[in-house]
């Protein structure tokens, strides 16, 4: 069972995601604005998750996200389809997006993927003078720390694993929320000053 908080003004859509989570066994809290959200978060360890709607609350979500960052939070943000908000939104943090319209199959399995990816804390890995530790989801380059959301941090184990060879695409897509892939792999060479080349539609490439 999983601590889940939802920030959501559709009170239609609140309802359907507190349905399905509850019917599989999550604790869920529910509120409706910035205000209230902060009033109800207190600390890190009060919940595992949190799903904010960025298709209604527009900039005051995507603030509220950016809050969740200081808290350590793994965050699924709902979007509507076709919206570039979703790479904004990958940008400050989020670990993926749920498109509308949700259906509870979906709901459950991508809840359940970000839910079982945060847990898994155990593995530290160096590579050419990179090392990733995934219980701080910190890498280090040198004196430089970088932080990582929890997608990151799984999707940089596998092209570590693989370094210097491709990472294959069927691989990494387990560690990825959605169609979102690209867009976590550009922000990842970003963030970390680092070549991964794209190699078809085999896979990507962590170049050392």
């Amino acid at each position: 069972m999983a601590r889940i908080i939802i920030i959501e003004e559709d009170m239609e859509l609140c309802v359907l995601l507190e349905k399905v989570l509850g019917n599989l066994g999550h604790s869920v809290t529910s509120c409706d604005g910035r205000a209230e959200f902060i009033q109800t978060l207190r600390s890190s360890s009060a919940f595992d998750l949190a799903l904010i709607d960025v298709t209604i609350g527009g900039g005051k979500s995507l603030q509220t996200l950016l809050h969740l960052q200081k808290h350590d939070l793994p965050v699924l943000v709902v979007t509507d389809p076709q919206s570039d908000i979703e790479a904004v939104a990958i940008e400050l943090g989020a670990d993926g997006c749920l498109v509308k319209p949700l259906s509870n199959e979906v709901i459950g399995d991508v809840v359940s993927a970000v839910i079982e990816r945060s847990k898994d804390t155990s593995v530290e890995i160096e590579v050419d003078g990179l090392s990733l530790r995934a219980e701080q989801r910190l890498v280090a380059i040198g004196a430089k720390q970088v932080k990582l959301s929890t997608t990151e941090c799984a999707l940089l184990e596998q092209l570590l694993l693989s370094a210097g060879s491709v990472a294959k695409k069927e691989t990494l897509l387990t560690t990825v929320v959605g169609q979102c892939l690209e867009l976590f792999i550009q922000l990842l060479s970003r963030k970390l000053g680092r070549q991964i080349l794209s190699v078809g539609d085999e896979g990507f490439l962590f170049v050392v």
